[in-house]
């Protein structure tokens, strides 16, 4: 007994200086609000709360510097061990009940952590825990750096506070094992990216292809513009049929749109050519089923309406009455077209009233 005591405050002593009680805790989990929302904490007040709590956060990470690196290959006294352990199963226990207390593993990850005062002290001494705080503060001082609609932004004072506060963040990033320095460095390279994106969306969006000279001259320039004017050399795939189909007619340019409007208008086919195809399901001896049937194409009916309006309006009064249907229609104008071959007569008096 006397030897655990002597190795627990062995222990005790060779663990980092770190001013851990109940009023760090209130405010180590008070900067989640601000993590959290950015822009809410960049008021004169706000901001200097936070910018004190921040700072109160990592003189205690600070504390910790070096100190894995140092114990790295030491060998752990048993009983801190056992202590540690028990402490860390008791949380994952209370977090996932059901599980089989047989169950060992030898690294946890976990996504949320536990926010119990007691646990406070375990916490600060993982250095997975930390560097997960060390990240979201980062990202917190990049976001509330930018420019924000609506909030003044920074002072000079404010900017090189914000400033000094990434500075040692970063450099807790890189101390803190395992391959410190590489997962900073990782972090950094995102945020780098992030700022980029950021700043490219609130600049319009605009091109940011490289100019023809840089790609190799004049020639290249040439070699681009014309394979613009003729159309695309790949074709798009728009996650539809119809609209890859469409989009990939021909190229963007006037000319071509200009083209392909009027080759759609040469090629229309007439009313009764279109609808030849909706008579020949009318005839039960077809044995076209119900669902089959081009009644139920949404694009073929549309296609049908819109010829009717420009070749015979009077037919969409069969659509449009009640219990009418695009079938109606299709049969007014086959009786038309019959009526028409049994008195010629009467359609070229019908052609040229004026000399009735």
């Amino acid at each position: 007994m006397p030897r655990e005591a002597g190795a627990a405050t062995s222990a005790a002593e060779e663990a980092p200086a770190a001013t851990v009680d109940f009023a760090f805790y209130k405010t180590f989990w008070e900067l989640q609000q601000a993590f959290s929302s950015p822009a809410s904490v960049l008021g004169a007040d706000a901001w200097r709360v936070t910018m004190g709590r921040l700072e109160e956060v990592l003189k205690v990470f600070g504390s910790f510097e070096g100190h894995e690196a140092a114990h790295a290959d030491e060998p752990q006294d048993a009983a801190a061990a056992a202590i540690v352990a028990s402490a860390a199963a008791d949380a994952v226990a209370a977090a996932t009940p059901g599980a089989d207390e047989g169950d060992e593993m030898s690294e946890v990850y976990f996504s949320k952590f536990l926010t119990s005062p007691k646990l406070i002290n375990l916490q600060l001494r993982d250095v997975y825990f930390r560097r997960h705080v060390l990240v979201q503060a980062l990202i917190f001082l990049q976001s509330a750096g930018g420019e924000h609609k609506g909030v003044q932004p920074l002072t000079k004072t404010q900017r090189d506070k914000l400033e000094a506060m990434e500075r040692r963040a970063a450099e807790l990033l890189a101390a803190t094992p395992p391959n410190g320095a590489l997962f900073a460095a990782t972090a950094r390279a995102m945020l780098q990216r992030e700022r980029h994106w950021t700043d490219w969306k609130k600049g319009g969006c605009v091109a940011f292809d490289k100019a023809a000279a840089e790609l190799g001259g004049a020639a290249v320039g040439a070699k681009r513009k014309a394979g613009a004017g003729g159309g695309r050399s790949k074709k798009m795939q728009l996650g539809n049929s119809e609209l890859s189909k469409l989009w990939n007619l021909s190229g963007n340019d006037l000319e071509s749109i200009v083209a392909a409007a009027a080759g759609s208008k040469t090629a229309a086919p007439s009313l009764a050519e279109f609808m030849a195809p909706l008579m020949e399901q009318l005839d039960p001896d077809a044995g076209i089923e119900e669902e089959y049937k081009l009644k139920n194409d949404k694009a073929y009916c549309w296609k049908a309406l819109r010829l009717m309006a420009k070749k015979d309006v009077s037919l969409l009064s069969k659509v449009s009455a009640p219990g009418g249907s695009i079938e109606a229609a299709a049969k007014a104008m086959d009786d038309k077209l019959k009526g028409a071959k049994e008195a010629p007569e009467q359609a070229m008096a019908l052609d040229a009233p004026g000399d009735a």
